[in-house]
C-alpha cells in the first residue's frame, strides 16, 4: 500500500508549527528538514566570524546570529543562517531578518 505524498508546508505554516521535540529545522521546498545538532568546532568558529564582522560593521548595518532567512521570491523556503549581516531595521514581530547583505553558514 502506498502513502499520500505529505501535504507541503508554508513558511508562515512552518513557523506556527511545532513537533514537539528540541529539534532545530530549515523548510526547504516546502518540506520541514532537521538540522544537525552544534558541534563545539562549529561554535568556536560562529564566534570568531562574528567577533571579526562586528569590528567592522558601521550603523545602520547589524549582525544577527541563528537567524531566519526567508527568500522574497519563495514561499516554503526558511533558512536558519549562522550569522547574518544587515542594513535594514527588524521590526517587531519579524520571523526573519530582511534584507540580508551577507549570510554565513558554517559546514561542520
Amino acid at each position: 500500500m502506498t502513502e499520500p505524498a505529505p501535504r507541503l508546508m508554508t513558511v508562515s505554516e512552518f513557523l506556527a508549527w511545532d513537533d514537539g521535540t528540541d529539534t532545530r529545522y530549515e523548510l526547504i521546498d516546502g518540506r520541514p528538514v532537521a538540522m544537525a545538532p552544534v558541534a563545539p568546532a562549529h561554535s568556536v568558529i560562529v564566534a570568531n566570524a562574528t567577533h571579526e564582522l562586528r569590528s567592522r560593521l558601521q550603523r545602520p548595518c547589524y549582525l544577527g546570529s541563528e537567524a531566519g532567512i526567508a527568500r522574497p521570491d519563495r514561499d516554503d523556503t526558511f533558512y536558519e543562517a549562522d550569522v547574518v549581516v544587515s542594513c535594514t531595521p527588524v521590526e517587531p514581530g519579524m520571523a526573519a531578518i530582511p534584507d540580508p547583505v551577507v549570510v554565513i553558514e558554517v559546514l561542520s
